[in-house]
Order: structure tokens, then sequence, then C-alpha cells
């Protein structure tokens, strides 16, 4: 009887784990720097076929945390192959100290439903990335075969009406092709 038990409790365990490990996700970006003085933009110019630029500002009650430094990131990406192939080509264009960070979140909405759809807004051989700056920062990019997916989001299945009714439309009307898709 023991052993029944002990044999339950550790798949029980194992299946919870699985389950934590199937709804955990990584989101990688790309540091370029930090810089103490305004952020000159076009400095990154080089960068827009990699991904998105994002700032951060650090303002900090810490003594020993540097004050008015603003950090530069490029890029959310949902693999790891595509954010080392954009830091690699980030390197190469001279950003020779910028490093990867990574982000790992559940992949679960506020109602605690699994997410594991994304709006596919194109792939490309090479993109501008500039043009989807007005989409907010949830914009992701995975790179597979030479192509570029650009995403919008990520969502539970229960959002499939309101993304086919609501968002792929409003994408489309921007003149993007959009489809949804699954992450996983």
């Amino acid at each position: 009887m023991k052993t029944y038990i002990l044999s339950f409790v550790c798949c029980l365990l194992f299946s919870v784990a699985s389950f934590a490990q199937d709804n955990q996700a990584t989101i990688y970006q790309i540091q370029l720097g930090a810089y103490s003085k305004d952020v000159d933009q076009s400095k990154f110019n080089n960068l827009v076929d990699l991904g998105l630029l994002h700032f951060e500002s650090i303002d900090s009650d810490r003594v020993d945390a540097p004050q008015g430094v603003t950090r530069v990131f490029l890029g959310r990406y949902l693999d790891i192959e595509t954010a080392e192939y954009a830091l690699k080509q980030a390197k190469k264009r001279g950003y020779t100290r910028a490093f990867l960070e990574q982000d790992e979140f559940t992949l679960n909405s506020e109602e605690g439903q699994a997410v594991n759809l994304t709006v596919q807004i194109g792939a490309f051989k090479k993109v501008n990335m500039r043009i989807f700056e007005g989409l907010g920062n949830t914009v992701y990019i995975t790179r597979k075969n030479g192509l570029f997916k650009v995403q919008l989001g990520v969502y539970p299945n229960t959002y499939r009406s309101y993304l086919e009714q609501e968002i792929v439309p409003m994408i489309e009307e921007r003149k993007y092709e959009a489809m949804i898709t699954s992450i996983r």
C-alpha cells in the first residue's frame, strides 16, 4: 500500500511539474547599452531589421544604483535561436557589449487559462520593424527558415473569436496580413 501511495504521489507531482513547465515561456531581448545622457534613437538605425527598440529609465531609490540611466533594448523574441541570431548581427554592427536578457513568465491569462495563441502579422525575408512601432510593446519576433515572423500579443484559446472579430480586422485595416497562429 505504501508503495502504491508513493507511486501515485510521484506521478501526481510529475504531472503538476509538467503542466507548470508547459505553461512557462521565455521572452528574450538584447540590451544594447545603458546611457546616462539623452539617447539619440538615430544611433540605432542600423538595427531596424532585427527588432523594435524599447527604453527603460532607471530611477532607483538605492544609493548605489546609477541615477538617470536609460537602458536600450532591442526586440522581444519568442525563441532563443532568433535572439542569438539578432545578438550576433548586433555585435557585427558595432554593439560589441550587447548581451541577451531573458524574462520567464507563465503563459496564463488573468483568468488563469493557458495562453497559446498569437496574431501573426507577416513573415518577411527582410523587414523594417519601425512600421510596427504603433502596435505597442507586445510585438514579438521569431525567425524560421530565413523568414522573420512578426507576431502581436499572446492570448488564451477563449479569445479566438475576439481575435477574429476585433484584432485581425484592425491589423488588416493597416494593410498588413494577419492570421491567428499557435505559439506551441
